[in-house]
């Protein structure tokens, strides 16, 4: 568990054009820090809102995030972690004001001036390099002691980006 002395500020994007993963992400990052998280969701849409508060409704009530309007919101954040796509620099401006910026998996025009830079998703060669990368922070499921039945090669495959796949990457992979 967290210091509880540190607020932290989950600002993830979720909805139509940008998948729930981060939303989810942060959901469970949230649940391991305890006290002193609060969502804005100002990146969400209407139906993201609508999952995130569902998702926060299984936490029980005194660990439980609040979801903040940042605006009227006069405390300062020890840390505010942005979980978008692309977040531009006047986002990240605005962010500032709030706390202590880090940009998780940022492919925007923040990642050249974000303050700090997590990739949990490896980048192609060449990309700026992050303060901080490894596939360990997407917590992966492994399937230690599962087999395949009778060792029989699989006939069919399912191939998943997430909750949605706008670019069409799954077609492009098969």
């Amino acid at each position: 568990m967290a210091d509880l002395a540190r607020r932290y500020l989950f600002v993830p994007a979720g909805g139509r054009g940008e998948g729930m993963g981060h939303l989810v992400r942060d959901v469970r990052l949230a649940r391991a820090l305890g006290r002193g998280c609060a969502f804005h969701p100002g990146w969400l849409d209407d139906a993201a809102i609508g999952s995130l508060r569902d998702l926060l409704g299984r936490i029980s009530a005194e660990l439980r995030p609040r979801i903040i309007d940042a605006a009227a919101e006069r405390g300062r954040w020890d840390i505010v972690l942005v979980d978008k796509r692309r977040t531009t620099a006047a986002e990240l401006a605005a962010l500032e004001r709030l706390g202590a910026v880090v940009c998780l998996d940022e492919g925007g025009e923040a990642r050249r001036t974000a303050p700090y830079l997590i990739d949990a998703l490896p980048r192609i060669p060449g990309a700026e390099a992050a303060n901080a990368a490894s596939l360990s922070y997407l917590g992966l499921r492994t399937n230690a002691g599962r087999s395949r039945r009778g060792g029989a090669r699989p006939s069919r495959v399912l191939v998943s980006f997430g909750g949605e796949d706008a670019r069409d990457l799954t077609g492009t992979f098969l």
